[in-house]
């Protein structure tokens, strides 16, 4: 894959430049408050072990960057 130029056309289709349409939601990072904010209830998961095995996929998830992955495991899970 090609490593987009900042000031080539966002492959979005915007229209705009990369840097002035996509670039910043890519180079963004979660802030710790929206990570904290997402809860998974208890009852989801009736076994420790398992709420164990989920909530360290779901870090594991964040600590590799693929946020939309997180995301809908944690989503599957409620």
């Amino acid at each position: 894959m090609t490593k987009i130029g900042r000031n080539a056309p966002c492959p979005c289709g915007s229209g705009k430049k990369y840097k002035r349409c996509c670039l910043p939601k890519h180079n963004a990072t979660p802030s710790s408050e929206k990570v904290q904010n997402i809860i998974l209830p208890m009852s989801v998961v009736s076994d420790d072990d398992e709420l164990d095995e989920l909530s360290n996929s779901v870090v594991d998830l964040v600590d590799d960057n693929k946020l939309d992955e997180a995301e809908k495991r944690l989503r599957e899970a409620l």
